[in-house]
């Protein structure tokens, strides 16, 4: 059973473990990185702290998220042994809900998703793509250099 911000990419479901997320914001201005890919939307300053924010709907799906009122940012922790905990932002649209997923976890096929795609669980009448936050926020690194910061 795991406890997770749901959002959407087209009309695939994504969640996010709450042991993750520090929190969910609106979504705000952010300063455009220099070369890089389109999935990463840019960066902000959050307690003092120079943010990168990753696009999934860029990312997922192929298109920018839009700004709509459903449209969040949410915040997320990640520990890596080499940098310890990061920092980051994830914006999606339909970013509404928070839902205990208690389904039962697929297995998925055969050739290699992407590393940041973790278990499918099928969730009553619908199938929820989970994130592993670690290896999302770890496509930032070499492209974004995120700060190392402890914010307990």
């Amino acid at each position: 059973m795991v406890l997770a911000v749901l959002f959407r990419v087209s009309d695939v479901a994504y969640a996010i473990p709450c042991q993750n997320v520090l929190e969910v914001l609106p979504l705000r201005a952010l300063r455009a990185p220099a070369h890089a890919p389109p999935w990463l939307a840019g960066t902000f300053a959050y307690r003092g702290v120079l943010v990168s924010v990753i696009d999934a709907c860029q990312l997922l799906g192929g298109y920018p998220c839009r700004e709509r009122l459903s449209s969040r940012m949410a915040l997320v922790r990640s520990s890596t042994q080499e940098r310890g905990v990061i920092i980051a932002g994830v914006v999606a649209e339909r970013m509404t809900e928070v839902r205990r997923l208690s389904g039962q976890a697929l297995l998925t096929r055969s050739d290699a998703p992407p590393s940041y795609l973790g278990p499918v669980i099928e969730e009553a009448t619908e199938l929820v793509q989970c994130i592993e936050v670690d290896r999302l926020v770890g496509i930032t690194l070499s492209i974004a250099g995120s700060a190392d910061v402890d914010p307990d």
